[in-house]
């Protein structure tokens, strides 16, 4: 892991002698502590989400290096980024994070409100909800005009069996769950609830369109 212990520190900006543990005190008050074996454990999946990320991190940090704010990324936006990529749970989010933190440097936003309310919304998703916005919307924000909307399960070819029929009321009160959780993160605007679970997706609001930029686009 040494590789990924010099990238931090050279992300923080501070010296060769500082163990990587202490570089990420540096970022932030914090890590809420239960225990020496909790830390370790933070510090280990903070560690791996690097490693598995290290190629890209590794073209940030050169790209910061470039720029004549360095040291606002290094010691006020990656500390948010290092903050992030050890408190979430899910691994899988750990791109999208490093993602984020790519576009910052690359479009020179230099606004830390802003870029704490986009992560003020990332933290509240859940992988799972970042896949079912992105798939659904991906045509709306790249401007195709076609409609999206959750199957209509009006209309069946067969006969359903109790378990099948559960499971698919199941997985329409989630999507229904997590399009009312677009449209309360002012992502969407607020899903049609019909009749015989018909339900016609919000649009993507401006804000929506600007998360994607956010987390998705591919910049140079």
């Amino acid at each position: 892991m040494q590789d990924v212990n010099n990238l931090v520190k050279e992300l923080f900006g501070i010296g060769e002698d500082t163990v990587m543990e202490t570089a990420v005190d540096v970022g932030f008050v914090a890590i809420p502590v239960v225990g020496n074996l909790y830390r370790k454990v933070k510090m280990r999946k903070f560690e791996l989400r690097i490693k598995e990320n290290y190629k890209q991190v590794q073209e940030i940090k050169n790209k910061i290096e470039q720029k004549e704010n360095a040291v606002f990324y290094k010691q006020e936006v990656f500390p948010l980024i290092v903050r992030h990529l050890i408190e979430d749970e899910e691994d899988e989010k750990a791109k999208v994070i490093i993602d984020g933190f790519q576009h910052v440097v690359d479009q020179d936003i230099e606004e830390l409100e802003r870029i704490y309310h986009y992560y003020d919304i990332l933290e509240q998703m859940r992988f799972s909800d970042l896949v079912y916005l992105f798939k659904k919307y991906e045509h709306q924000y790249t401007g195709d005009p076609a409609t999206f909307k959750v199957p209509d399960y009006r209309f069946r070819r067969y006969e359903e069996s109790d378990d099948e029929r559960e499971r698919r009321d199941e997985l329409y009160d989630i999507n229904f769950y997590q399009l009312n959780k677009f449209a309360r993160l002012t992502l969407t605007t607020e899903p049609e609830h019909r009749e015989l679970q018909s339900l016609q997706a919000g649009e993507l609001t401006r804000f929506g369109v600007r998360f994607f930029d956010f987390f998705l686009s591919e910049d140079d």
